[in-house]
């Protein structure tokens, strides 16, 4: 049976958001780590995979990313085999150590030679943690934005908020905060593409958006409950930490998904849809999509996923010329009237070559021959 997607993590963090995510959905995850202690307990809700086990014995690998990542390209095949089944991947890493900064390019390059999209979220370390790590980190980022279709930075002091200078918040509460930002945000995402809503935001647009949007993308979530439901959960996705307003002159395209229940009011969508409107960008697109479930009455919640580049394409892709004597004889026509006999010269020369590739036709759009560098078509002069 042919997937949709799944979501891989890697590393300890990723192993954790992944297996949590698979707890709460019904959706695949695969957890991959080189320590077999950070992957006990998951196998009940995800595929395990210890790593490198010949080279690092199940300890991890101490933080070394060479041995990591030759580790990681003899797992290539592997990777191979598991993606080969889905439309899109959702990757989840933790960097700063040696599993997740070397492990996760090399498993997002095998996703681009298969051509299947990748959604990367990427976790930084807690700055208390060292400079070393944040070093690696930093490192890291590179590898893996050269090989990811789209990626989303964390850091978890940002993640952990209040909990960094609360005396009594403990470890466990700020790394579970910290991680409950990604899990709820790829929860939601589930729940965007596998649940009926009046109004669809399909897998197809998801990926669509995702091969045109490459680089970096920002995750915003809300969620409100009771009479002001709306208005505060549109408050609390403009403004919280990594809100819509952080990111709004940067966004080039934005897809909006709308969860509540049976009481949802149309009213409701098109606030939250004019308040984001009013935030971006003008002409900046926004694709909406709703879910409506059965145990949401009295809440809304709202995801907006904001790319930071889009490529737009054409309205209507170019044709090939099915006569292109015929087109080309328009071309000349039409210079020679604007240009003037001066200008038949070059015209008649352009007349005589169909294409730049031999045993083709010109692509002919809109009049002009894509075959003809920019600057030709445009004539625009070179000095």
């Amino acid at each position: 049976m042919h997937e949709k997607f799944i979501t891989f993590g890697i590393g300890g963090c990723g192993c954790t958001i992944a297996h949590k995510v698979a707890e709460l959905t019904a959706m695949k995850a695969i957890c991959i780590d080189t320590d077999v202690t950070s992957l006990e307990n998951k196998e009940a809700d995800c595929q395990t995979i210890l790593l490198g086990e010949d080279r690092f014995e199940g300890l991890g690998t101490g933080g070394d990313v060479a041995s990591a990542r030759m580790a990681a390209v003899d797992f290539k095949p592997e990777f191979r085999k598991l993606l080969k089944s889905y439309s899109l991947a959702i990757v989840v890493t933790g960097i700063g150590g040696g599993t997740g900064s070397a492990i996760t390019p090399t498993l997002l390059e095998v996703a681009r030679e298969m051509s299947i999209p990748t959604m990367t979220f990427i976790v930084f370390p807690f700055s208390m943690e060292g400079s070393d790590k944040n070093k690696v980190a930093n490192a890291a980022v590179s590898n893996i934005t050269k090989h990811a279709d789209i990626y989303c930075y964390f850091k978890n002091d940002d993640l952990s908020g209040s909990f960094l200078t609360s005396s009594d918040a403990s470890l466990y509460d700020a790394m579970a905060d910290a991680n409950l930002h990604i899990i709820s945000g790829i929860t939601m995402f589930w729940r965007m593409m596998t649940k009926p809503g009046y109004i669809n935001l399909d897998l197809s647009t998801l990926i669509n958006s995702t091969k045109k949007g490459r680089g970096q993308f920002y995750l915003c979530k809300s969620k409100a409950y009771g009479e002001s439901r709306t208005q505060n959960a549109i408050s609390e996705l403009i403004n919280s930490h990594s809100g819509v307003f952080d990111h709004a002159n940067e966004t080039a395209l934005a897809l909006l998904g709308i969860i509540g229940g049976q009481d949802l009011r149309l009213c409701e969508i098109g606030d939250v849809v004019s308040n984001l409107s009013l935030q971006l960008t003008p002409n900046v697109p926004i694709k909406l999509g709703t879910v409506i479930e059965q145990d949401a009455n009295g809440s809304i919640e709202i995801i907006a996923i904001l790319f930071k580049n889009w490529v737009e394409q054409y309205e209507s892709a170019p044709q090939k010329a099915t006569e292109p004597q015929q087109t080309i004889g328009m071309l000349t026509n039409a210079i020679n009237q604007t240009q003037g006999n001066a200008g038949s010269k070059s015209a008649q020369n352009q007349a005589t070559i169909s294409s730049k590739f031999t045993g083709t036709q010109p692509f002919i759009y809109n009049g002009e021959n894509l075959d003809d560098p920019t600057y030709l078509r445009k004539r625009i002069p070179i000095s």
